[in-house]
């Protein structure tokens, strides 16, 4: 799995890519959205749509780019 952190952001709204592991070639997108009191991370991925957005969870690729985010000064 490999992540890049998004040139340009919007006010608010960090972005990541990160890489699938089971589908090469395949990329998510990742946010960290801080604006307006909404403090939340989104996923593109299937898994994110279909099981932890609901129960307010995390996927592998939203943790990839939370650890990246912590570790770097500019994200």
């Amino acid at each position: 799995m490999t992540l890049r952190v998004a040139e340009h952001h919007s006010a608010g709204i960090h972005t990541f890519y990160v890489t699938s592991e089971t589908q090469p070639g395949v990329e998510y997108c990742v946010q960290r959205i801080r604006k307006s009191g909404m403090r939340r991370w989104q996923c593109s991925c299937p898994q994110y749509f279909f099981r932890c957005a609901a129960k307010r969870r995390h996927c592998k690729h939203i943790r990839a780019a939370r650890l990246a985010a912590s570790l770097s000064p500019v994200a």
